[in-house]
C-alpha cells in the first residue's frame, strides 16, 4: 500500500501535451485532497479534468484508482492499460500498474450481443444510449456491474427493448431481434354529427378545450423531457452512464412519446374546434362529418384529419 500511495501521489513525470498545466496541477491536488477525504465521488471528476487539460500518465493512474473506489471497475481497466502504455518500461509505477490492471481485469462483466438472423439495412443496436456496429456484434465486451439496456431499432418495426443486471465477474450473452411490425394505424373514427350548427358550436369549444389541455400538456412534459436530458448530460461521460443517467435515458424516451402524442393531440383539437366553432354560425354551410387516424412511425405520432 505504501507503494501505490507514492505512486499515486506524483501526477507525472513527463507531460505528453502541453495544454494547461497550472490548472491541471491545481486540479490533480484538489482530487487528492477529496480523494484522500474518501470523497472519490467528487475526486473522479478533478482527475478527469486535469488529465483533459494535461495528459498525464500519474493522473491517469489516480483516476484508474478512483473509479476502482466508485465501482466503475471496466473504466479503471481501460485507464490502468493506457496508463501502462504511457509509462516508461523503467517507471517504478508500472508492476503496480498492471497488478491492478490485471486484478480489476478479472472482475469485468463481459456483454457479448448476438443475433439470430442478419438484421435488417437501417437497423441500429444500441446498447445503454451508444450504438455499436456490427463489427461490435458477437465480441464479449467489458461492461460495467449493474443494469443495462439494449435496444434494436429497425425501419419500419417496432423497438426492442432488453434489459439485462450484470455482476462482477458475469460473462453474459443476449440474443437480439428486431421488433415487430409497425402498427399501420387505427381506422378514422366517426365524428358526431354536427349537421346542427348550435350542437356544431358546442361540439367545436369542447374539442378546443381539449386541445388547449393538449398542448399544455406538451409545454410542461417538453420541460421534464429538458430536465431528464440535463440529467442525462451530467451522469453519462465517456461513454459511460450511472443509475441516474440510465433512469433518465429510461423515463426521458417515455415522456418524449408523451410529449409528441401531446401536441398532437392538442394542436389537431384547438384546429377542428376553430374550424368548428367558426363554420357553426351559418346553417346554410355543408358540414361533413370529422375523423381523425393516428399514424405511428419514426418516433413520432402523426394525426391525418378529414373533415
Amino acid at each position: 500500500m505504501g507503494a501505490l500511495a507514492l505512486a499515486l501521489m506524483s501526477p507525472a513525470s513527463s507531460r505528453a501535451a502541453e495544454r494547461d498545466a497550472a490548472a491541471a496541477d491545481a486540479l490533480f491536488t484538489e482530487g487528492r485532497k477529496l480523494a484522500t477525504q474518501g470523497n472519490y465521488q467528487a475526486a473522479c471528476p478533478k482527475f478527469s479534468e486535469s488529465y483533459r487539460l494535461d495528459p498525464a500518465p500519474g493522473t491517469l493512474l489516480n483516476l484508474a484508482d478512483c473509479e476502482d473506489k466508485t465501482g466503475k471497475i471496466a473504466a479503471a481497466t481501460e485507464h490502468f492499460r493506457r496508463a501502462l502504455e504511457a509509462l516508461p518500461p523503467g517507471d517504478d509505477r508500472v508492476p503496480i500498474a498492471r497488478k491492478r490492471m490485471t486484478e480489476l481485469d478479472a472482475r469485468v462483466p463481459r456483454l457479448t450481443i448476438t443475433v439470430a438472423a442478419p438484421l435488417p439495412p437501417g437497423t441500429r443496436v444500441l446498447r445503454d444510449g451508444i450504438e455499436f456496429g456490427s463489427p461490435s456484434l458477437g465480441v464479449a465486451l467489458p461492461v460495467e456491474p449493474g443494469d443495462h439496456f439494449v435496444v434494436v431499432r429497425s425501419p419500419g418495426k417496432q423497438d426492442r427493448f432488453y434489459r439485462l443486471n450484470l455482476l462482477e465477474g458475469d460473462s453474459r450473452q443476449l440474443l437480439v431481434e428486431p421488433g415487430a411490425e409497425q402498427a399501420e394505424g387505427a381506422a378514422p373514427a366517426a365524428g358526431p354529427d354536427t349537421s346542427s350548427p348550435s350542437s356544431q358550436r358546442t361540439i367545436g369549444f369542447v374539442v378546443g378545450g381539449l386541445g388547449v389541455v393538449g398542448i399544455s400538456a406538451g409545454i410542461v412534459t417538453g420541460l421534464m423531457v429538458n430536465d431528464r436530458k440535463r440529467t442525462f448530460d451530467d451522469n453519462c461521460k465517456d461513454g459511460y452512464c450511472n443509475a441516474a443517467g440510465l433512469d433518465a435515458a429510461d423515463s426521458g424516451k417515455t415522456l418524449l412519446t408523451v410529449n409528441a402524442a401531446a401536441w398532437a393531440v392538442g394542436l389537431v383539437g384547438v384546429g377542428v374546434g376553430t374550424y368548428l366553432i367558426v363554420t357553426g354560425g351559418d346553417s346554410k354551410t355543408p358540414v361533413t362529418r370529422a375523423g381523425l387516424t393516428p399514424t405511428v412511425g419514426g418516433g413520432k405520432v402523426v394525426w391525418e384529419g378529414a373533415w
